[in-house]
């Protein structure tokens, strides 16, 4: 599945709403830019499944804000 991920792709929520757009392929996590929010660094653990143009998290709309994924994943904060 790593070698799908690629700048540009869309990135949904598991309930099938937009976060962003994949920004950056990290060795740990996407940057993913977000029109009206911060942009987040998702850990490539947390993608569920890669389209032709869009990948899907395993995480839905409500629980993306929470997930902590502020910072690259070597800087996280422990939970």
């Amino acid at each position: 599945m790593r070698a799908q991920l690629r700048e540009g792709l869309g990135v949904m929520s598991s309930d099938g709403v937009k976060v962003g757009t994949v920004k950056e392929v990290r060795a740990q996590d996407l940057l993913v830019i977000r029109p009206l929010g911060s942009n987040l660094y998702v850990p490539i653990d947390d993608v569920a499944d890669i389209a032709a143009d869009r990948l899907v998290l395993d995480v839905s709309a409500d629980q993306v804000n929470k997930m902590r994924w502020e910072h690259p994943s070597a800087e996280r904060p422990a939970a």
